[in-house]
């Protein structure tokens, strides 16, 4: 693969977001040299308020924003390498402060299928391989049946599905910024806390403000959104749909973040609070030097954040595994691969875990040499795997080989390249001693720095920043 290519080159992300700019010089300075093309579902949709720094610029930065001379190349997409695709789709404002927590109902659902089908219907007819959705439907999975939700969206249900693709586009959500809103008392998830009295500082040389005890009600959102939690209750998604949920600096579950809950199975934990992302259309950041227009990287916070943590990350391993894996493999294995000590074992919260992209692009077990003509067949170890002639034969059978490789598979069947060369005769390591090439060099390690190479965890390839939340856009 070599050192010198980006992150998640040759593979295309979808984003279904707000409009982003795409014309001449109008792409914010860390996507300018990303490729990136547009998708208007509606022309009469307007831009969305600049003020909030436009949401998809934001969302397509975490993906693949290129690193950028201004801030030192410390700010860079996941997956700087791939191409973007967007798709422009109204997206409600965030609520207000205080707004009560108003699930939708089966007859909004209902009125939305058809529009919804035809979304992502044209979304997924394109080349793109990954579709992200950083919004998501006011409403807990939890208190939707499966018979409810066929009899109300089922043209977005076989959308999504897309029984008839030979490889289906793998779809991740976010799973939602509801836990803690003020709800009506007796609706689902709907629970009483009591604040204690509290004192705080006041006006300097005055006395504190005491803020009296009292009783709130608040959202419990133990489950993901309506349509990112849809694989618990629709069995034809399972495998190619992820909701995910946001974690703070330290790996707790955000505050304002659902839960895994009875989706766990099909949902995720990455990185979503104070999240370095590019920001737009706002006096915070750099100037352009042409159009005095200033635009940087501020942080922010979501599960908005968090759901491109895991598209990029899919967009790596699909790259490193070269297209090898389909779509439902490349999940499987992001699941199995993921965190799942400590804290990230309580499923209710984390479900698979926390994603940890550098366990997913190296080997699994020991890898091995298939002796049959499938990958499940029975395998031959690398350590065992070698190939030495006599002394009249020189250095030429290395030579031959140059360039050449052979591929081996680990436990999970994901396939790895080794060089051939490395199995002629005694490789040795630069101390002199024999070098033991299968677990010395793995194709992960020619990734250009910034990706694969890091700690694994999706928060190395961002500069968290200290404040700011910028949550989810709502759709309503």
């Amino acid at each position: 693969m070599g050192g010198h290519v980006p992150p998640g080159r040759g593979v295309t992300v979808g984003v279904i977001d707000t409009k982003m700019p795409t014309g001449e010089n109008d792409l914010h300075p860390f996507l300018e040299r990303t490729s990136v093309t547009e998708t208007i579902f509606n022309p009469s949709v307007k831009d969305d308020n600049p003020i909030r720094g436009r949401h998809s610029t934001k969302v397509a930065s975490i993906i693949a924003a290129q690193p950028h001379q201004d801030y030192h190349d410390s700010f860079y997409g996941v997956a700087w390498g791939a191409d973007l695709r967007m798709f422009l789709m109204k997206l409600g404002a965030p609520p207000p402060r205080g707004t009560l927590f108003a699930p939708i109902t089966l007859d909004q659902l209902k009125n939305w299928n058809r529009a919804d089908a035809g979304m992502f219907s044209t979304a997924m007819g394109t080349d793109v391989d990954i579709l992200n959705m950083s919004w998501s439907v006011s409403g807990l999975i939890e208190n939707y049946s499966e018979a409810d939700l066929r009899a109300n969206i089922s043209d977005t249900i076989a959308a999504l599905a897309q029984e008839t693709a030979q490889d289906k586009k793998i779809l991740v959500w976010a799973a939602g910024n509801s836990n803690g809103r003020l709800c009506t008392k007796g609706s689902d998830n709907c629970r009483e806390v009591r604040t204690p009295e509290q004192q705080l500082p006041g006006v300097p040389g005055g006395p504190p403000r005491i803020i009296k005890a009292r009783v709130e009600h608040r959202l419990d959102a133990s489950s993901p959104g309506v349509l990112a939690g849809l694989p618990v209750r629709i069995a034809e998604l399972q495998g190619h749909s992820i909701a995910v949920v946001a974690v703070d600096d330290e790996g707790d579950i955000a505050d304002f973040s659902n839960r895994c809950g009875i989706a766990a199975d099909w949902c995720l934990a990455a990185p979503g609070e104070s999240i370095l992302m590019a920001y737009d259309g706002s006096t915070l950041g750099l100037p352009d030097p042409d159009t005095g227009k200033k635009s940087g990287a501020t942080p922010g916070s979501g599960t908005s954040a968090a759901a491109p943590m895991i598209s990029g990350g899919l967009a790596v391993m699909k790259q490193i595994f070269r297209g090898q894996m389909s779509s439902v493999d490349l999940v499987t294995r992001l699941f199995a691969t993921a965190d799942k000590n400590g804290k990230f074992a309580d499923r209710a919260i984390y479900g698979q875990g926390m994603m940890d992209l550098g366990a997913a692009v190296r080997p699994v077990g020991r890898p091995g040499v298939a002796s049959g003509n499938a990958v499940a067949s029975a395998s031959i170890s690398l350590q065992q795997t070698s190939l030495s002639l006599g002394r009249a034969f020189g250095d030429g059978l290395g030579h031959s080989l140059a360039g050449q490789e052979i591929a081996a598979f680990d436990s999970l069947g994901a396939p790895f390249w080794f060089k051939l060369d490395g199995f002629t005769g005694a490789a040795q390591r630069v101390d002199g001693t024999d070098a033991d090439y299968a677990t010395d060099h793995w194709p992960a390690d020619d990734v250009h720095a910034g990706s694969s190479r890091r700690s694994g965890r999706a928060e190395s390839w961002l500069c968290p920043a200290a404040v700011g939340p910028a949550r989810d856009s709502g759709r309503r």
